[in-house]
C-alpha cells in the first residue's frame, strides 16, 4: 500500500460489506488511521463473510430500522402479489433448481403475464424498473413490450463506456416528457444506480435472500417530487414448493422493509 495512506487518520469506507474482498480488506487492515468508519445498505453478505467487515472496523454503532424509515417517507409501500399457474413439466422436487429457473424463464404463459402487467402499469404513468437474472429473459420482454412502451431501455452486461453512458442520457432525457420502463439484470443495478422517479418494481424471476431483496427494492425508495406509493410486483408460483419457499422468505422480507401485501 502506499505510503501516503497512513498520513491520513480516517478512513471512510462506503459499500463497506466489500471488505471481505482480499484487497480490499488488506489496504483497511494495513492502514495506521486512528479513525475507520463504514457504510454500508446491506452490511450481511449472501457468503456469509461479513465478520470481516467487523473484525476491520468494529462493531455496528448505528443501523437504520428500515420499517420505520419507511413510515417516515410518508409513501405508501405495496407489494402486488400475483399468482401464476406454472408448473415445471417434470416432477419439480426432483428437479435441480436452474432447470427449474430455466423451465419459468420460457414459460410462455408466465411471461405473457409479466408483459401484460408491466404495459397495464405502464399505460397507468407508472415510472418502473423490471429486474431479472437472465439477459435472454430481458431480451424476451423487450421484444413483447417495445411496441407498447416507447420509453423503453435496457441495461445489462456487455455494454460499453460510451453505449452506457447514451443509455443513461436517454433516460434522463426520456423521464422529463413520459413515463419511463427500464428492463435490467439484477446484478447490474446495484451500488451507484440512482433515478429517484422509479416507483414500481418487477421481480419476474425468484430471490429468496433477504439483501438481494433490500438492494432490488431500494431502488424505489429516493425521494421525487410526486411519489406518493411504491408498488412491487412479485409472483407467487403456487404450484412449485420450491418457489414457494423461496417467496415465503422474500414476505418476511418485504414486511422488514414496511411493505404491505
Amino acid at each position: 500500500m502506499e505510503e501516503w495512506v497512513n498520513d491520513y487518520g480516517q478512513i471512510i469506507v462506503d459499500e463497506c460489506h466489500h471488505i471481505s474482498a482480499f484487497s480490499f480488506e488488506k489496504a483497511v487492515r494495513e492502514s495506521r488511521a486512528k479513525f475507520k468508519v463504514g457504510l454500508s445498505a446491506t452490511l450481511a453478505r449472501k457468503d456469509g463473510q461479513h465478520p470481516i467487515v467487523l473484525m476491520n472496523l468494529g462493531p455496528v454503532r448505528y443501523a437504520v430500522n428500515a420499517k420505520k424509515q419507511a413510515e417516515e417517507r410518508c409513501i405508501k409501500h405495496s407489494v402486488i402479489l400475483r399468482t401464476t399457474c406454472f408448473k415445471p413439466q417434470s416432477d419439480d422436487s426432483k428437479l435441480p433448481i436452474q432447470d427449474v429457473f430455466r423451465e419459468l424463464w420460457n414459460n410462455e404463459a408466465r411471461n405473457a403475464m409479466v408483459i401484460d402487467d408491466v404495459i397495464n402499469t405502464y399505460r397507468n404513468g407508472r415510472q418502473i424498473l423490471l429486474l431479472t437474472e437472465r439477459t435472454e429473459h430481458i431480451q424476451l420482454f423487450y421484444e413483447k413490450m417495445k411496441d407498447d412502451i416507447p420509453a423503453l431501455f435496457v441495461l445489462k452486461g456487455g455494454f460499453g463506456k460510451k453505449q452506457l453512458k447514451q443509455i443513461f442520457e436517454d433516460i434522463n432525457k426520456a423521464k422529463e416528457n413520459e413515463n419511463i420502463a427500464i428492463l435490467a439484470t439484477g446484478r447490474y443495478i446495484g451500488e451507484g444506480f440512482d433515478l429517484p422517479e422509479l416507483d414500481t418494481l418487477f421481480l419476474p424471476f425468484p430471490i429468496s435472500w433477504k439483501g438481494t431483496l433490500a438492494q432490488y427494492v431500494g431502488r424505489l425508495h429516493r425521494m421525487a417530487v410526486g411519489k406518493t406509493e411504491v408498488q412491487v410486483y412479485d409472483y407467487a408460483d403456487v404450484d412449485v414448493p420450491v418457489l414457494m419457499r423461496m417467496l415465503a422468505k422474500r414476505k418476511k422480507g418485504y414486511a422488514a422493509l414496511g411493505y404491505e401485501f
